[in-house]
């Protein structure tokens, strides 16, 4: 779902190619200011040690309990087969330290399962390489196509016959060396044609998605669609209309068949949207419609299982509107997103919990630039989960699930400017995008405020400051962030039914610094430095390693959930290095 690029095409006379793009060389660094770590103080391990029992996991449609984490999910239950249990004795976690966070050169074989990163110290950093390139192509003066390709690094860091990794990864340095050994394989992250025709111009293919100011639909981070579209210009006025004629309803439906089965693609899948831009004023409006059945009909089993399961019609409403204005001097943008989807589920019952989702996100940005100087402020409010009983509930205002998954909604590089550490790093503690391999910011307030100056034309230096809290106190319960058993030197998240929710939202505030630096054309350092004190919420969220029995068996009790609430977070600080080559 998505709106297009929404950018004047311009013409040809004959046959045109021309290629754009970025070379990048990265460098990484960050660090724990004292030894009392995210998971307690360093080098202590109290559990009592516990069991890794690895499973393999199949999906199939069955029916599902009034307990299930989310309604919309819930038709497809996990079929588990235990596999050789793996024993952790006492003081088997102690080596893991300081948490990194996220982004670490995207090259971790476990990105689909667990999070980033512990060094057995107080700090941590790497280093990297990576290109995009943008190309642009013109038939004639009617037809165009362009596409982005990538080159990063194979996925599995070191072994030259890993499969290639769907995401924008990075080369860590010296993990392939010899010109016999390949770096990476080519991404086409996208490929699209657009057709001038006479009442407007018509898109076809993966496109870019870029629409109001990025706090949802950030087409340069993320952001695509594959929609038919058409779009023409009346004036100052600017209209679209999109259909998609085939998208899988359900990505993780037990159908045996889910890429071609009309059972299990969308019924209908549309969008429209008018956007007016004239002068200092930019606004829109796009609204789109979809929805799909799912149901047992399209597993493999027996008779009784199909006819016994249940099933579902589910219909969505997405969409933005946003407002943006600058007159040169002050200028000020503003978008709020919403997300709606319903679900009729036949066959099984939801006592007190009619099953739906809802989200909202909304954000304001103002300022103004005088001189040499501009100043930036901005407030966000993106809406999080409801938990209740030790169970999140259906009515979830959270838009993806917490820890690393693909998430079209990233919204990293609408918060990069002013956080280097507690978005772009960490993910505000719980969400990583696996496409993009950042932090992104979900369920949560922010407050956040730029100054920059142009010391000279090729010189540009900042400072920011970021404060964040989370939207809803109900949100998480104690003690659910912790290492991870089945990827010994991660971090996973997974609520303890029971638990108490966090009563204390702060995630913390941080200060930052930098330069841009036009060293010569088409060659530019940036340099980024922030300081990061981690907030009470992070006493809650986080398990204290220090602490007797913090690991015990699920079902079992433990003291204080694992958690230590008046414990402090030493402060963290980042930097980043970019040499940048644009051509």
């Amino acid at each position: 779902m998505g709106l297009g690029v929404l950018v004047t095409d311009r013409t040809a006379s004959a046959f045109e190619f021309s290629m754009d793009g970025q070379f990048n060389w990265e460098y990484d660094m960050r660090g724990q200011t004292g030894s009392n770590g995210f998971f307690g103080p360093y080098d202590q391990d109290a559990g009592s040690g516990t069991t890794y029992t690895p499973a393999t996991v199949t999906p199939v449609l069955v029916p599902g309990s009034s307990q299930a984490p989310t309604v919309m999910n819930s038709v497809v239950q996990n079929a588990i087969t235990p596999g050789a249990a793996t024993a952790y004795g006492p003081g088997y976690f102690a080596p893991l330290n300081f948490w990194m966070g996220f982004n670490l050169a995207g090259n971790d074989q476990n990105l689909t399962t667990s999070g980033s990163s512990f060094t057995s110290g107080s700090n941590g950093s790497w280093n990297t390489v990576y290109m995009d390139t943008l190309m642009d192509l013109h038939f004639n003066k009617a037809v165009r196509v362009r596409g982005r390709y990538h080159i990063g690094q194979w996925q599995t860091p070191g072994i030259s016959t890993s499969p290639g990794e769907m995401v924008a990864s990075q080369y860590l340095m010296y993990h392939a060396n010899g010109v016999q050994r390949s770096i990476s394989p080519g991404y086409w992250n996208t490929l699209w044609m657009s057709v001038h025709l006479p009442w407007g111009i018509l898109s076809l293919g993966k496109k870019p998605m870029i629409l109001g100011i990025g706090l949802g639909f950030n087409g340069q981070e993320n952001r695509t669609f594959d929609h038919i579209m058409l779009r023409g210009w009346y004036g100052p006025f600017r209209m679209m209309v999109a259909y998609a004629p085939y998208q899988p309803g359900m990505t993780n439906s037990a159908y045996y068949n889910q890429d071609f089965d009309q059972n299990s693609n969308r019924i209908w899948n549309n969008m429209d949207g008018l956007l007016y831009q004239s002068g200092p004023i930019d606004a829109g409006i796009v609204w789109a419609q979809y929805g799909w059945h799912t149901g047992g009909e399209g597993i493999l089993a027996s008779p009784g299982v199909r006819t016994n399961n249940p099933y579902g019609d589910f219909a969505g409403n997405l969409g933005c509107v946003y407002l943006k204005y600058n007159n040169g001097r002050f200028f000020f943008n503003s978008e709020a997103d919403w997300f709606y989807l319903n679900a009729k589920m036949h066959k099984r019952s939801y006592p007190g919990l009619p099953p739906y989702r809802q989200h909202w996100r909304w954000a304001v940005l103002g300022g103004a630039i005088g001189g040499p100087a501009k100043i930036s402020l901005l407030y966000a409010w993106l809406a999080g989960p409801d938990r209740r009983g030790g169970n999140q509930i259906d009515q979830t205002g959270l838009m993806t699930d917490i820890g690393i998954r693909s998430n079209q909604f990233s919204n990293t590089g609408f918060f990069r400017p002013y956080s280097y550490l507690m978005v772009y790093a960490y993910g505000l503690g719980t969400h990583m995008n696996a496409d993009t391999l950042n932090g992104t910011a979900e369920d949560a307030s922010i407050y956040a405020a730029r100054l920059d100056y142009a010391v000279a034309a090729n010189l540009n230096i900042y400072g920011s400051f970021f404060w964040a809290d989370r939207t809803s106190k109900s949100g998480h319960g104690w003690g659910f962030m912790r290492p991870d058993a089945a990827h010994p030197g991660m971090v996973t998240w997974a609520d303890r039914t029971g638990a108490p929710n966090i009563p204390d939202p702060n995630l913390g505030y941080e200060i930052g610094t930098g330069l841009d630096w036009k060293l010569l054309e088409g060659f530019t350092m940036t340099l980024t430095a922030s300081y990061w004190k981690p907030g009470k919420w992070f006493g809650y969220a986080c398990v204290d390693k220090s602490l007797t029995n913090w690991n015990p068996p699920a079902g079992a009790g433990n003291f204080g959930w694992g958690v230590l609430p008046s414990r402090s977070i030493d402060p963290v600080l980042g930097m980043e290095l970019k040499l940048i080559g644009v051509f």
